[in-house]
């Protein structure tokens, strides 16, 4: 039901409906399972209700596939990952979205010392964001 509130919200706004990503796939039950698992935890459910505006769409693609955000805030998700495994995940890549992904500050002709900023800023990120997901 959020997805599809969310939907609604944007294409009241004039925005299209987000969609998967070429290569992945929606399911709306396991989204919602793995969110509801990830939820039972109160670090968790502060994640998902700090994400319910950021992120558009939580998809699914090939089982040998990572699990990372896009740059747009779409969750992708490994179809073969165990429920369990999938809220931690969830739970690491709904940090990036509330925090900002390791590679927001990073781009082209940047001078050392900001590009050892980013890049100290980007360990620094993935490290927090790994520990909630542990």
């Amino acid at each position: 039901m959020r997805r599809e509130l969310i939907a609604l919200v944007l294409i009241g706004c004039g925005a299209p409906a987000p969609t998967c990503p070429s290569g992945t796939h929606d399911d709306v039950a396991r989204a919602s399972a793995i969110e509801n698992r990830l939820a039972s935890v109160a670090q968790g459910r502060a994640l998902i209700d700090a994400a319910r505006a950021r992120v558009p769409a939580i998809c699914f693609g090939a089982s040998e596939s990572a699990s990372v955000i896009t740059t747009d805030r779409v969750v992708l998700l490994a179809s073969g990952l165990e429920e369990g495994e999938a809220a931690a995940r969830l739970g690491h890549l709904l940090v990036h979205a509330r925090d900002g992904l390791p590679t927001d500050e990073v781009h082209a002709r940047m001078d050392p010392a900001a590009c050892e900023a980013a890049v100290d800023r980007a360990i620094d990120l993935e490290a927090h964001a790994y520990v909630v997901e542990v």
